[in-house]
């Protein structure tokens, strides 16, 4: 199951905004300009079918079928960069 980060539930939720409230993320696939698989994040109100849960401390993050095998043991995190809050994705440490 996809672990979320307080930092990165903490960007979502900026990005939200108080209308967001209620609402949840959802991790899906889309196709990139040029044809390679890319990962986009959407509001949703609830999941769709086959949707995965994830593991996030106080906001619903749902990950598409297609791409929860893959993320099954990996981290959605966040950082600080001078263009502002950089999501990233990395493996599960031994503690997670």
């Amino acid at each position: 199951m996809l672990q979320v980060t307080d930092a990165a539930v903490s960007v979502f939720k900026e990005l939200l905004g108080p209308a967001g409230a209620g609402q949840a993320i959802r991790i899906e696939p889309v196709e990139g300009p040029g044809g390679e698989t890319a990962i986009s994040f959407s509001t949703v109100p609830e999941p769709r079918e086959g949707d995965a849960p994830s593991q996030a401390r106080d906001l619903e993050i749902y990950v598409a079928p297609e791409l929860a095998p893959g993320l099954e043991d990996a981290v959605l995190d966040a950082r600080a960069t001078e263009a502002g809050p950089e999501l990233f994705l990395r493996l599960a440490g031994p503690e997670e």
